[in-house]
């Protein structure tokens, strides 16, 4: 008995404490709320921060891998793009090549023959090596016919001319003209033809005397 009336008493402490406990706390209920709250926003923030903070660099490794991965396709295809450029400037200027040695060699072979050519070169510089040849030699011989008219004509007119002049050839007793005694000295008798003056006279005065008789 004495053990529960001990524990009567103790639950009446017990009752009074908990209600002294209760106001206590719902005095400072305001406040600790006020301070949870401002914990947890600080948590959240950090929280938010850091998740924040994860997703920026998983993004900045994304972009970079997904970057690294475009620039290495955009380089291949370029790579692709610049052999096979490569490889057609290549075929193209081997079969420029390739097509400008055949139409010379079907061109020299059909159509302008350096083989036919050379020949009508060769035939056509013989022709005008003959006619070049014939020209010299009638051009020469026009020359010639040219240089004995010429020669006649004025064969004729000096004959003329000393037909009349027959009284100065030279005589028995007296020199003419053209047989002066100081030929000696200046050489001899002029000359005309290869025949003297004086023989001129002579040969144009028997000419002029068969005339007569004729």
């Amino acid at each position: 008995m004495a053990s529960f009336a001990k524990l009567r008493g103790a639950v009446d402490t017990i009752g009074s404490e908990h209600f002294s406990r209760t106001r206590d706390a719902e005095s400072g209920r305001e406040l600790e709320t006020r301070a949870s709250t401002t914990i947890q926003s600080h948590w959240r923030s950090h929280t938010v921060r850091r998740n924040l903070a994860h997703v920026r660099r998983a993004c900045g490794v994304i972009q970079a891998a997904y970057r690294g991965h475009c620039g290495r396709k955009r380089a291949h295809v370029f790579s692709l793009q610049m052999a096979a450029g490569g490889r057609q400037r290549h075929f193209q200027q081997a079969a420029t090549a390739i097509q400008r040695r055949w139409r010379g060699y079907f061109s020299r072979l059909r159509v302008h023959s350096f083989y036919d050519r050379k020949r009508y070169l060769a035939s056509v510089l013989g022709v005008g090596e003959r006619l070049r040849e014939s020209l010299s030699v009638h051009y020469d011989t026009q020359t010639q016919l040219q240089l004995l008219q010429q020669e006649s004509s004025m064969r004729e007119t000096f004959m003329s001319v000393i037909s009349g002049l027959h009284h100065l050839t030279s005589t028995e007793s007296c020199p003419g003209v053209y047989n002066s005694p100081f030929t000696a000295v200046t050489g001899g008798p002029p000359q005309i033809a290869g025949m003297t003056v004086e023989e001129h006279l002579r040969s144009s005065r028997v000419a002029r005397k068969h005339q007569q008789r004729a």
